[in-house]
């Protein structure tokens, strides 16, 4: 056990003296540190900072501290005081300017009084009357809602729900019972506070996942052809270890360095929520998408999200191991794994489940919160599997089956 985890360190020292591989890491890391602070501090971000209340940090937590009026419960009262405050604003022509396109929105300092307080409310309930009120122009459905809707709104919203999937040609009938199911757990009245630090987590989950795979793609791509290119494949096979113990620490660094990095990219990650604060982790997710079944709030979907990205960073370190083994060249190997994290690009959307369902597998992809929550499940007969339990069980399954073909593969090869 002793000699093994000497190869693993030296398997470490292989991976992190490759100055590739250091250049990088670092330039993942400042990139992702650039873009958690400059989607944060972006300049006019704010409100209070568009009317000159403040700067930065400053504008952010006076909009959050207006949000945080109304944090509670959003009962009947709210839901109506919500509706009232918006249409009162909404109807006076003077409460409107035109913005640099030319297009006419309320007036900043309108904006902080009506809309500002209720903002998660306001934008949730236009997401639910959205193509069921008739608008015009500018309107918003906020302005057509009766008040009376709001009465018995939980009752009413579950039903819209459901019509929302059982409308749906697309949607298999035991996807459609595990819809129903899923959302009778959906908890209400709804908890409203402020959560921009985890919305803006959520958002940028999928430049993430590039970022990530790039580097994990880099470093896998090399783990095997290195040997091959400094031409010691053919004494590591010969050595005492080399049959077994050798390739098997490969793994092991190769797996680690991979979780290690997501793991360091997602801490990275956390930047808009240390500036935004944790508030707001107990809101509903469909505080943000309305139609969405899934009974979880935004911490759980982020933290979901997070373990997810560990085992397909794994994964995909699995396929560029195997991948290198079968390359004897470093840049066909890389070139290779960069295809595949780009292969989204090159495949349209199209209106087919399977073609969909395939789509929905490649590394890319999958990290956009839309596919790991998708309302479209895996189907066996009478099992259905929402995506994201389904990736987690296809990327376990992908780490043992690239992991035994990348060591049969190295393990075999033809020593030149």
């Amino acid at each position: 056990m002793k000699h093994f985890f000497t190869l693993v360190k030296y398997e470490y020292i292989k991976i992190f003296t490759n100055t590739m591989n250091r250049n990088v890491l670092i330039i993942s890391v400042v990139a992702l540190l650039m873009i958690g602070f400059s989607n944060t501090l972006a300049s006019g971000e704010y409100y209070h900072e568009v009317t000159g209340q403040g700067t930065g940090l400053e504008a952010l937590n006076l909009d959050k501290a207006v949000v945080k009026q109304h944090t509670g419960e959003m009962d009947t009262a709210l839901l109506k005081e919500t509706i009232i405050t918006a249409q009162v604003a909404l109807k006076e022509e003077e409460n409107f300017v035109l913005n640099t396109r030319g297009n006419l929105r309320l007036k900043p300092q309108i904006h902080i009084t009506s809309v500002l307080p209720y903002s998660n409310i306001y934008y949730f309930l236009n997401g639910v009357y959205d193509g069921r009120l008739p608008v015009e122009g500018i309107e918003k459905p906020i302005e057509k809602i009766p008040l009376g809707d709001m009465d018995d709104f939980y009752q009413t919203y579950t039903v819209y729900l459901a019509e929302h999937i059982n409308t749906n040609p697309y949607l298999t009938q035991v996807e459609k019972e595990k819809h129903s199911a899923m959302i009778k757990e959906i908890k209400t009245p709804f908890y409203n506070d402020y959560m921009d630090g985890w919305k803006e987590v959520l958002k940028q989950f999928e430049i993430l996942g590039v970022i990530t795979l790039l580097f994990v793609g880099i470093v896998s791509a090399n783990i095997f052809t290195q040997e091959y290119v400094c031409k010691t494949d053919a004494v590591a096979l010969s050595s005492k270890h080399g049959k077994h113990g050798f390739i098997l620490a490969k793994f092991v660094a190769g797996i680690t360095t991979a979780a290690g990095a997501s793991i360091l990219f997602s801490l990275l990650l956390a930047i808009p929520l240390y500036l935004h604060g944790f508030d707001g982790g107990n809101v509903p997710i469909q505080l943000i998408y309305p139609y969405s079944t899934y009974p979880i709030t935004v911490a759980q979907a982020v933290v979901g999200c997070c373990l997810l990205f560990v085992a397909v960073s794994a994964c995909f370190a699995s396929f560029g191991m195997l991948v290198s083994a079968m390359c004897k060249k470093s840049f066909a190997s890389i070139v290779i794994v960069l295809l595949v994290i780009s292969l989204p690009m090159y495949i349209p959307l199209v209106d087919n489940r399977i073609l969909l369902g395939i789509r929905s597998l490649l590394p890319a992809i999958i990290f956009q919160f839309n596919t790991e929550f998708s309302q479209y499940f895996y189907t066996f007969g009478k099992l259905s599997f929402t995506p994201y339990v389904f990736y987690w069980m296809a990327s376990m399954v992908g780490i043992m089956v690239f992991l035994l073909l990348a060591y049969h593969t190295f393990k075999h090869h033809q020593v030149s």
